[in-house]
């Protein structure tokens, strides 16, 4: 039976029938008192209307920030929590109107006119071509467009009262040295950091992102946001769905040129000279990095396709293939600025580089970790073995069926076929299955070292605690050269096209450049284009480029406005009822977790201190851990660290004081051995593989960090909360039970 698609607007509308009947002689008896009021306001208002019309606005709106900040002050707490709930469950003027209809509240008008104004928002109708405004387009096939302009200035005010505290701390580490997950300490852009520092003042940098989504799956009509993401700011912060601001927002049935994109990032960096004031401070804001996958990149870039000469925009190689008398070999010319009048540069027409380029050089951009992993290497490996094969050097590795491994319960279960679950979903398949059947020997020895390269290098970049070690870049490049010699030697059709060849060729650089890809990836502005393609579009048929520019700097707005009550009144969010609700629907207060406790039991007692007692889960970080194995999940196999190097073992339970605090887990530590990989370079010798190679190979990706073989548990130990690094898969394969690091640094998913 097909289901009908339940609107939120229609929700509204039929609760607000009987509202309507309610209501009607109020709002009669409303209109005779104010109509001679109204009278006497129309020449004023047309005169207005005049003037607006007249008025040449601007790209960066005309609208008191004044005003909207009073209209939220004004709201109380009850009103901020309706507000809250209107803005993340619908944008139907319709559905508004109908909820206001059930009961009257005294700022109605308030609260109507920060959900429905959109002076504060510019729009533009442009064509796609060439961005002129549509009265200046001189293209002989026009494609009209629209682009909408948020008011910058509102959002960066806001994003400060928010995370303001976060990047000036998370700053003060990076000038002292101390230990921090933000990108801005490393390499590149630590340069940039020092170079943009000035005395009393403020600057946060920004890394943007530009891709396009479609709003229906019918729907001929694409829209590409243009996202900005602060770098200084530490991983949990950073990886908030709050933390991405929406600043302009493009809709037309063609996608855009790269000059609309230059259009959008000349009008951002006008909105960046001007300086805001914070807390007495001068904030000034720079745009220092971009990520984008490889279609929008070479888009922006004015770059032809991958599989065109010198389209690398990472070296403008020339060529990634060339096949000589039938035998494939490797050509690749290293020519990033000054390309010779004889060899291409790869752009769509010779020398005509964007403007964007001389902003932020093709070059220099990091590459992106999710696109060149998850959708890129992570989903080929995945069609190869469980879908159709196209490589021969996948020749007898197919297999009809997934085989399900007990993941932890954050993560994701598979939720269909391999080529629609998402990219999350792809690399927890990989992470688990995959590496699973490499390290059992239930796959080929050329193509099992070409899976454990991919997964080390992946997870060189995802660790926890890759932002600390010192020997990471050194790695980094290991691991790199050896995956680009497997490849080149024995799987070079593998090359043919983008994502490999920059991951082998390029990574090393990269992460020289910006040091562990994932917190500068494109998944948190994924994570945002997907939140407005689910949350803020499906109610959307006329106006949606103002209604979701509109949406999403309410909801900043709304964030920094409860944030700024926090800041000034103590205890602000636990005062009463709805401050408590709103800092719990905000996930700016962790939910309480109920956790039962008992009497540390007999046989952990020899462990257990004076005053401890005792449970079977407990929350650390906001992650599950317990002792319960469930039928589709597993809690409790962990990773922890002593001293310098990493540990696996099995939760037995939690030993803690009363109220929740001195926090142990009692750990049974697995028992590990390298086995898995001796025996893959013993097949591989068989195989025809050089003994050197092989240890070169043993060298590079044998170690316990990236998984291991167990044998056996030791005795029970106790290990603080502080040390656990976070979730492990254990499972069996082939009679061969495994262990696999599965926790990363948090981000947006």
């Amino acid at each position: 039976m097909k289901r009908n698609r339940v609107l939120a607007r229609d929700l509204f509308g039929s609760l607000g029938q009987n509202g309507k009947k309610r209501k009607e002689e109020e709002r009669q008896m409303e209109e005779l008192s104010t109509v001679d009021e109204c009278n006497e306001r129309i020449d004023d208002i047309d005169l207005n209307e005049m003037n607006t019309c007249v008025v040449n606005i601007p790209e960066n709106g005309s609208v008191e920030e004044n005003t909207r900040e009073s209209l939220w002050k004004a709201m109380s707490l009850n009103d901020l929590r309706r507000m809250l709930f209107l803005l993340n469950t619908t944008l139907s003027k319709r559905a508004i109107n109908s909820y206001f209809e059930l009961d009257s509240h005294t700022n109605e008008s308030a609260m109507k006119q920060l959900l429905m104004d959109s002076d504060h928002i510019y729009e533009v109708e442009v064509c796609a071509l060439c961005s002129e405004d549509v009265e200046r387009c001189e293209c002989v096939d026009q494609a009209k467009a629209k682009i909408a302009f948020a008011d910058y200035n509102v959002l960066l005010k806001s994003l400060l009262d928010v995370y303001g505290e976060d990047i000036v701390e998370t700053q003060r580490k990076i000038l002292n040295s101390s230990k921090t997950t933000s990108p801005m300490n490393f390499g590149y852009l630590k340069r940039k950091f020092v170079e943009s520092r000035s005395k009393n003042a403020l600057t946060v940098h920004f890394q943007s992102g530009f891709d396009g989504i479609r709003l229906h799956n019918k729907s001929r009509y694409k829209v590409w946001p243009f996202t900005m993401m602060p770098l200084d700011m530490e991983d949990r912060e950073r990886c908030s769905i709050r933390s991405v601001i929406l600043t302009s927002l493009y809709i037309g049935k063609k996608e855009p040129s790269y000059k609309v994109h230059d259009r959008i990032v000349s009008w951002l960096l006008n909105e960046m000279s001007r300086d805001v004031e914070w807390r007495g401070l001068k904030v000034s804001s720079k745009l220092i990095s971009a990520i984008h996958d490889d279609q929008a990149r070479r888009k922006i870039y004015n770059l032809k396709s991958h599989s065109s000469k010198g389209s690398c925009p990472f070296c403008l190689n020339q060529g990634t293939l060339r096949k000589v008398n039938s035998v494939t070999t490797i050509s690749r010319a290293v020519m990033k600025e000054a390309v010779p009048d004889g060899l291409e540069d790869g752009l769509v027409e010779r020398g005509n580089y964007s403007q964007f380029h001389a902003v932020i050089p093709m070059y220099t951009s990091p590459l992106d970790l999710f696109h060149i992993f998850n959708e890129g290497v992570f989903e080929r490996t995945l069609n190869e073995l469980f879908g159709v094969r196209r490589l021969s050097i996948f020749d007898g590795c197919e297999t009809r069926s997934i085989s399900p491994v007990p993941l932890p319960s954050k993560y994701r279960q598979i939720s269909g076929r391999i080529k629609d679950i998402t990219g999350s979903e792809k690399a927890c398949i990989f992470e688990s299955v995959v590496i699973g059947r490499a390290f059992s020997g239930s796959l080929p020895p050329i193509v099992s070292w070409i899976i454990v390269g991919l997964h080390v290098l992946y997870r060189l970049n995802i660790d926890p605690l890759s932002p600390f070690k010192i020997n990471f870049v050194d790695n980094v490049s290991k691991c790199a050269e050896s995956l680009q010699e497997i490849i080149e030697k024995y799987a070079p059709e593998m090359i043919n096209g983008s994502k490999v060849h920059q991951l082998i060729y390029h990574s090393t650089e990269s992460v020289k450049l910006y040091g562990p890809l994932l917190p500068l990836s494109s998944q948190s502005h994924e994570h945002s284009y997907h939140h407005l393609q689910r949350v803020l579009c499906p109610e959307i048929t006329n106006g949606v480029t103002k209604s979701i520019l509109r949406t999403t700097q309410n909801k900043l707005e709304l964030y920094a406005e409860v944030y700024r009550r926090a800041e000034e009144t103590e205890d602000f969010l636990t005062s009463c009822f709805d401050a408590a609700k709103l800092g719990e629907k905000m996930g700016i207060t962790m939910t309480k977790r109920r956790t039962k406790l008992i009497n540390v039991p007999i046989e952990f007692a020899y462990l257990a201190s004076e005053g401890d007692l005792f449970s079977d889960t407990f929350y650390v970080n906001g992650f599950r851990y317990s002792s319960k194995v469930a039928n589709s999940s597993d809690d409790s196999n962990v990773m922890y660290r002593t001293g310098n190097k990493i540990r696996y073992g099995k939760v037995i339970g939690f030993l803690c004081k009363e109220g929740l605090e001195d926090v142990r887990l009692l750990i049974s530590p697995f028992l590990i051995s390298n086995s898995h990989m001796k025996s893959l370079a013993e097949r591989s010798v068989t195989s025809g593989i050089s003994t050197q190679f092989c240890q070169k190979l043993l060298d590079t990706f044998c170690d316990a960090s990236y998984g291991a073989v167990v044998t056996g548990l030791a005795d029970t130990i106790v290990v603080h909360q502080s040390y656990i690094v976070g979730h492990a898969v254990y499972f069996s394969e082939n009679a061969i039970n495994i262990i696999l690091p599965f926790s990363q640094r948090p981000m947006l998913s």
